[in-house]
C-alpha cells in the first residue's frame, strides 16, 4: 500500500489536479540534488564520475585529488576550483561522458533481493531517463531542459528505498526539500495510463509490470475495477484526482525506455522488468494495452503517425497473442520514430576543449 506520512503529505497531493512544471530550477541543480549524500556519502557510488572530474581538470592543468573531486559533487569548493554554475555543468557533463563510454559512476555493489547490485545503477537509468526525456518533449513543443530535469528526478525516492514506496518517499523527500513543483513527477512517474471520455489523461493505480493490488482488478471490458473504495490507498486517492500533462506522459514513456546501460525499445525494457516480477496474465495484457495507447498518443502528438485517436481495449476477447504481436509491432515503429527524432548524442558541456576553466 502507498500511504504518505502524514496527512499534510496527503492533504497537498490530493488537493492537487493540475500542475505546470516549467520552473526555474535546472538539469544541474536536479542532478546535484541526487548525489548529494548519495548511497549514505559513500565515495565508492561516485568513485568514476569524481575520475572523469580529475580528468577534466587535469586537462585545465587544476591537479585535484579524488577526495577533491568528490567534494566538489557534494556543492563544496576546494582549494583551487569554486563550486559555481560552472562546475555543475562540468559535473553533469562529466557524468554523461561516463554513462556514454560506457561505465557506471560508482563501483560499489550491494546485495538487492539477493543481487549483487551497483548502487550507482539508478543514476545511470535516471541520466538516459533524462535524455529521452528531453527528446521526446522537444519534439512536441515542450521545454526540453525541464523535461531533462524531471526524468532525473523521478526517481530520487531511491535514495531511501528500493522497493516501490520510492514513489512517495521521492515527493516528500522533494517537498521537504522545497522542490515543490517537481516533487510530483516522483508520484506520476509509474502507472498505466488512460484517456477517459473526455479525452483527459489520467492514471489507474495499476503499475507498470506490477502484480494486482488486492481489491483490485481489470474488468472484463478492460477497465481498471475495485471491489470497494475502502481498498483505495492514498496514491490511488491522488490518482483519481490528478489530470496527467504531457510532461507526465513523456515521463511514463521514457522511464519505460531507459536502464543503466542505455535507451532500449519500450518492449525490451518491458521483457527485461518482466524477468524480475511475477504479475498476473490480466495485468500483463492490461498494461501492454495501455502502452501501446501512450506510444499511440505520442506519435500523433509529435505528427509521426495518425491512428484516428482511436485506443485499444484489454477486452476479453482479445487475446494475449493479438496484444503482444500489437505491442511488438508498436514498440518496434516507435522506436524507429524516436531513433529518428534522436541526434547525435550531446554532453551538456564541451569537455574536449582546453582551457575552459580558469583557476582560482
Amino acid at each position: 500500500m502507498l500511504n504518505f506520512s502524514n496527512n499534510e503529505f496527503k492533504k497537498i497531493a490530493l488537493n492537487t489536479k493540475k500542475l505546470s512544471y516549467e520552473t526555474e530550477r535546472t538539469v544541474e541543480d536536479a542532478f546535484l540534488l541526487f548525489i548529494k549524500d548519495f548511497d549514505n556519502g559513500n565515495k565508492a557510488s561516485l568513485e568514476n564520475l569524481c575520475k572523469y572530474i580529475k580528468e577534466f581538470f587535469a586537462k585545465e592543468n587544476i591537479e585535484l585529488s579524488m577526495n577533491e573531486c568528490y567534494e566538489l559533487t557534494q556543492g563544496r569548493d576546494t582549494a583551487l576550483v569554486k563550486f559555481d554554475e560552472k562546475v555543475k555543468s562540468i559535473i553533469l557533463a562529466c557524468a554523461y561522458k561516463c554513462i556514454y563510454d560506457g561505465n557506471l559512476l560508482g563501483t560499489r555493489l550491494v546485495d538487492v533481493n539477493g543481487e549483487p547490485t551497483n548502487t550507482s545503477n539508478c543514476l545511470s537509468h535516471v541520466l538516459f531517463h533524462g535524455e529521452a526525456s528531453r527528446i521526446l518533449a522537444e519534439a512536441i513543443g515542450l521545454d526540453g531542459k525541464t523535461a531533462q530535469k524531471l526524468g532525473i528526478l523521478h526517481d530520487i525516492g531511491r535514495k531511501q528505498t528500493y522497493k516501490f514506496m520510492h514513489t512517495i518517499k521521492g515527493f516528500e523527500m522533494l517537498r521537504n526539500l522545497k522542490w515543490n513543483v517537481e516533487a510530483f513527477c516522483s508520484l506520476t512517474h509509474s502507472f498505466t495510463l488512460i484517456s477517459n471520455e473526455n479525452g483527459v489523461i489520467k492514471a489507474g493505480r495499476c503499475a507498470n509490470c506490477d502484480p494486482m493490488l488486492e481489491g483490485f482488478g481489470i474488468d472484463e471490458n478492460g477497465f481498471e475495477v475495485w471491489k470497494s473504495e475502502e481498498y483505495k490507498d492514498d496514491m490511488a486517492q491522488f490518482l483519481d484526482g490528478y489530470e496527467y500533462n504531457d510532461y507526465d506522459v513523456i515521463m511514463n514513456i521514457a522511464d519505460m525506455m531507459a536502464t543503466s546501460k542505455g535507451i532500449v525499445s519500450i518492449e525490451e525494457r518491458f521483457v527485461d522488468i518482466m524477468t524480475r516480477r511475477n504479475p498476473d496474465l490480466m495485468d500483463v495484457r492490461y498494461t501492454k494495452v495501455c502502452l501501446i495507447n501512450q506510444m499511440r498518443y505520442y506519435l500523433e502528438k509529435a505528427g509521426l503517425a495518425d491512428f484516428k485517436g482511436v485506443e485499444i481495449k484489454a477486452t476479453k476477447d482479445v487475446t494475449l497473442e493479438e496484444i503482444t504481436n500489437l505491442f511488438k509491432k508498436m514498440s518496434s515503429l516507435f522506436f524507429d520514430k524516436f531513433n529518428s527524432l534522436r541526434q547525435e548524442r550531446t554532453i551538456p558541456l564541451d569537455l574536449s576543449n582546453p582551457k575552459t576553466y580558469e583557476k582560482i
